[in-house]
């Protein structure tokens, strides 16, 4: 008989033990977040990719570079970005006698509109440049030759998953208030760039993460 209260007795004691145990940690807070819960893409992207310009500040009338930018899509039919480009001539041309190239940096932003997969934006931009003369020396330095990039543009965008995107885009516009340029130092040798140019880029655009599931305010 006592033997039988022992282990009854135990066994009660076990479970009051577990019950206290319990009571004690409680329920989990309210706002505990999982540290591994789920990432979802938002209609914000990076953008990257090479580049190659026609026309424009250089000589020689194509230069290759690249693009890095940002792409976000407010609304069904509307998506701003902005973004910024360097190009560089790919080989030099004489002129007066000295071989001349040159580089292209701007940053641009843009706004958009789209149907279907398609999308036409205006934009604009400041832009500077280097003309390089014989002795390798730039005779434009930005920001000092900054000028104006009145553009337009028409890209696409094709879903590779969720996440990655190819995004090639096609810009033109006119370059305003670009300074002519003395080559070697010379006033006799001034070279004005031609006005107009145009980029083609060929970009990865991928997603920004963000652990909200779509339709979450917080």
């Amino acid at each position: 008989m006592r033997a039988v209260q022992f282990v009854s007795g135990g066994a009660a004691g076990l479970v009051l033990l577990v019950v206290v145990h319990a009571r004690a940690e409680g329920p989990p807070p309210k706002n505990h977040e999982p540290s591994d819960r789920k990432l979802y893409p938002t209609p914000g992207d990076i953008e990257l990719g090479p580049a190659v310009q026609f026309g424009g500040p250089y000589p020689f009338p194509v230069g290759v570079g690249g693009r890095i930018g940002m792409f976000a899509r407010v609304h069904r039919y509307f998506s701003f970005g902005g973004d910024i480009t360097y190009t560089e001539a790919v080989a030099r041309r004489t002129l007066f006698g000295a071989p001349v190239g040159g580089a292209h940096f701007r940053i641009g932003v843009r706004a958009c509109t789209h149907a279907s997969f398609m999308h036409f934006c205006l934009a604009g931009g400041f832009a500077g440049m280097n003309v390089v003369g014989a002795d390798n020396a730039a005779r434009s330095a930005f920001p000092n030759d900054m000028h104006f990039l009145p553009m337009l543009g028409v890209g696409a965008t094709w879903n590779l998953n969720d996440w990655i995107k190819v995004r090639p885009m096609l810009e033109g516009g006119a370059m305003v208030g670009v300074p002519v340029t003395m080559v070697d130092q010379r006033p006799d040798r001034i070279y004005e760039p031609f006005p107009l140019f145009a980029t083609m880029a060929i970009n990865l655009a991928f997603a920004i993460p963000t652990t909200l599931k779509p339709g979450e305010n917080h």
